[in-house]
């Protein structure tokens, strides 16, 4: 039996690979790591950082966006708000100035109205004050009318019963 000593240095022996192997396995597994390195790895690299950049910018310029959305739709809004204040004010004032415009109108028409009255009044008056003095005229001129008819008539009736007193008295001075 072999001691203790030669067998385990009869397995390390297997175990440690030629010198020459060695190298040329180091030597195979550099090349191998530099060519992956350089025509693999660094151009993979180059290629998750540009996506990651494009990526990254997309995202940024999304959040900005967003952003930029969110603001233009506080201003939206509040432009919205100031032309919603805008409109009722403009309709409170047209509501007042149609309002005014309808009183005035009324009180214009009231005082037309009072006027026409006043003016149709004043017509009648008049009217009234015409028709009351023609017919005073012709009550007059039919009174004096009549008056000179009656008094004419009585004149030659006074005429006539004066002749007839005068006849009567000549008639008895005569007998």
């Amino acid at each position: 039996m072999k001691t203790l000593s030669q067998s385990i240095s009869e397995l390390f022996k297997g175990v440690l690979p030629n010198p020459y192997v060695f190298a040329a396995t180091f030597l195979a597994f550099i090349v191998l790591f530099t060519i992956v390195t350089f025509l693999v790895y660094k151009p993979t690299k180059k290629f998750l950082e540009k996506k990651r950049a494009f990526l990254q910018e997309h995202i940024d310029s999304t959040i900005a966006n967003n952003l930029k959305s969110s603001e233009l739709e506080k201003q939206r809004n509040t432009e919205l708000q100031e032309a919603q204040r805008i409109k009722a004010e403009i309709f409170e004032k047209a509501q007042q100035e149609a309002n005014q415009i309808v009183e005035q109108s009324v009180k214009q028409a009231h005082l037309t109205a009072n006027q026409i009255v006043a003016d149709g009044r004043k017509s009648v008056e008049q009217m009234e004050a015409n028709f009351l003095a023609r017919n005073k005229k012709d009550v007059l001129d039919s009174a004096f009318f009549i008056t000179t008819k009656f008094l004419g008539s009585k004149v030659e009736h006074n005429e006539q019963i004066q002749q007839e007193l005068i006849n009567q008295l000549e008639k008895e001075m005569e007998a």
